[in-house]
């Protein structure tokens, strides 16, 4: 089987890169400097609750067979 190259529907952390984004986005305000982002950062990182770290891993086998499926292209993750 050919191995697609780097594929972000394969690596959860993309998935939870995109959630401490998202989380970013609804402050109405941008920082007021470096330490005042760090610490938005770091506020809402610890608030992704584990279970969607654990549904993330656990969904990654219907995510490979995704993958394989469209010979390495594009799928709804």
């Amino acid at each position: 089987m050919d191995w697609p190259a780097q594929s972000p529907d394969l690596n959860p952390i993309k998935h939870l890169w995109q959630q401490l984004k998202q989380r970013l986005a609804f402050y109405e305000n941008p920082p007021q400097g470096i330490n005042e982002s760090w610490e938005r950062v770091e506020r809402e990182w610890e608030e992704i609750d584990a279970d969607v770290c654990q549904k993330l891993i656990e969904g990654l086998p219907k995510r490979v067979l995704e993958v394989y499926r469209a010979n390495g292209g594009y799928t709804n993750h």
